[in-house]
């Protein structure tokens, strides 16, 4: 169907349709221009990246060309700079500032002298220990005996005037194995008194024997009291008990002595007696200290720390307190 006026002229709807036709057209062309400006950024963006891919590359190429250097070819850091030393002020210490502390210290100086060379005689000294023998001693009145039995100086002498002397007495020394089976470290002998019985002053010399142990064995000396079956059953541990005299020791005579008293009995009453070292001494104590019964300790939690306390008892300074 063909449209249009009869005279040939286009109708209104024909002007409509011909301008539609060439917005389209004009579109199309919009459209092809505009991919084509968007392929033509992507070749170009394309360009660009590779150019600084080559840029990148060739910035690299030095650095893996350049020579190694080992650590032989290194140079070393150098001498470093430090200051000149210099010489403070120095206050010599002088003991004339405090006369007291000074004579303390002369004092400690001079009895560690003396014990150095009180040892260094002890180690020089023979050491002979008594042998098994037996000697009865008889006192009168406020007189002494004295006796050598197995070698052991002995000797016997009155208490007192109110005391009633016992008139005699037999002292046996025991050897050192027989002491030795009996835990005794010294001399062990056997005492029996007459059946009247009565009171004594007992002395014994130690001189011999007094460098036999070191720790100041011969200053810790005394004289203790076994049962008298630790001559018979000297395994046992109760026939071993010593139990302490009331002994004195003469560090410079080296000499013991301790009183004794013994009970009316036919026969006689026994003493087994010993000279061993007690623990302790002017020179200090070597009794075995217990480590369970003064020691406390504690745990920190979630620190994991542990703490443990014991008090040590420590001697007094020379020169005195801080």
């Amino acid at each position: 169907m063909i449209s249009g006026r009869r005279d040939g002229r286009p109708t209104r709807r024909d002007n409509e349709r011909g301008a539609d036709r060439m917005r389209w057209g004009r579109g199309v062309k919009r459209i092809v221009s505009a991919r084509g400006v968007l392929v033509g950024s992507r070749a170009r963006r394309g360009r660009w990246l590779g150019r600084v891919a080559a840029v990148a590359g060739l910035s690299l190429v030095p650095g893996l060309l350049s020579p190694v250097t080992f650590e032989s070819e290194a140079k070393g850091l150098g001498r470093p700079k430090l200051e000149a030393p210099r010489a403070d002020e120095v206050i010599p210490l002088s003991s004339k500032t405090d006369r007291r502390t000074a004579a303390l210290v002369k004092e400690s100086e001079a009895a560690d002298r003396s014990a150095a060379e009180a040892a260094r005689r002890d180690q020089a000294r023979k050491v002979t220990w008594p042998k098994a023998g037996t000697a009865r001693l008889a006192v009168s009145g406020s007189g002494s005996a004295t006796a050598r039995p197995g070698g052991l100086p002995v000797t016997l002498g009155a208490v007192g005037r109110k005391a009633r002397a016992t008139p005699s007495l037999s002292i046996q020394v025991m050897d050192e194995g027989r002491a030795r089976k009996a835990g005794v470290k010294g001399v062990l002998l056997k005492t029996v008194a007459s059946a009247e019985g009565g009171s004594t002053k007992l002395g014994i010399s130690y001189a011999d024997f007094a460098a036999a142990y070191g720790g100041d064995w011969a200053g810790r000396l005394t004289l203790v009291q076994l049962p008298a079956c630790a001559l018979t059953t000297p395994q046992k541990a109760g026939c071993r008990t010593q139990s302490p005299l009331r002994a004195v020791n003469k560090r410079h005579k080296e000499q013991l002595s301790t009183p004794l008293t013994f009970a009316a009995k036919p026969g006689g009453e026994v003493k087994v007696l010993a000279v061993a070292a007690a623990a302790k001494s002017g020179g200090g104590d070597y009794k075995a200290t217990p480590l369970s019964a003064s020691s406390t300790w504690e745990a920190g939690g979630s620190s994991g720390s542990f703490t443990w306390t014991y008090p040590l008892g420590m001697p007094p300074a020379a020169a005195g307190p801080a």
